[in-house]
């Protein structure tokens, strides 16, 4: 089942407006292999709403010098950009996300107001990495937060996973880290499948030319 909650929406003047259904998303994204001298790395995201729910996502993202706050950035984009389509067809639902990532949570949540004040560059000087990124999660914030003010359901939100002790979102974190692990590895096989039916395909035909000119 996944995760949701309900909370009242009142008037100005108390009045009962409407009760919002909120689901839970659990984003995570990782790379696997070794980051020294950039080299190409194998990266997925996983999208976890609840156990055997048909909305999970589970994303391959290739294999090339990625970072892990890339791809981390990554999973709250695809997430973002999910739940913005899926207002046309369920507006009555709001939804919270939620990632174990302080650089995505504190870029989309609070850095980015001094960076866009610093022209975007970091208190080092230099430019922000990821930036393009940033901007188009925090446009699709702003896309959602617009269609939210006409159903009075707030802004979205994007909370840190930091507490052990809750268990609920432990559980969600550890789900979406499995998604991550599950693209990864369905691509990896993929890949050695490929392999492996090509170099059969190129045996079969030595072979069958070694038997056409055999005595």
């Amino acid at each position: 089942m996944p995760e949701v909650y309900y909370t009242n929406i009142v008037g100005d003047n108390g009045e009962f407006l409407n009760s919002v259904r909120t689901d839970v998303v659990y984003v995570n994204g990782a790379c696997r292999g070794h980051a020294k001298n950039y080299q190409p790395r194998h990266a997925g995201l996983g999208i976890y709403l609840g156990e055997n729910d048909i909305r999970n996502k589970s994303i391959y993202l290739g294999n090339a010098d990625y970072t892990n706050q890339y791809v981390e950035l990554m999973a709250v984009y695809e997430s973002l950009k999910w739940i913005s389509q899926l207002w046309a067809l369920f507006p009555n639902v709001k939804h919270t996300i939620r990632t174990d990532s302080k650089y995505a949570f504190k870029s989309l949540t609070k850095w980015f107001h001094k960076w866009q004040r610093n022209g975007w560059r970091n208190s080092h000087g230099m430019q922000v990495p990821n930036r393009r990124l940033i901007n188009d999660c925090l446009k699709h914030m702003n896309d959602i937060n617009k269609k939210y003010a006409t159903m009075c359901y707030g802004d979205i939100e994007i909370q840190l996973i930091d507490n052990e002790e809750d268990q609920l979102s432990v559980d969600g974190n550890k789900h979406a880290y499995e998604l991550v692990q599950q693209a990864i590895d369905d691509s990896i096989e993929s890949d050695e499948e490929f392999e492996e039916d090509m170099y059969f395909d190129s045996s079969s035909d030595e072979d069958s030319d070694s038997h056409r000119y055999s005595y």
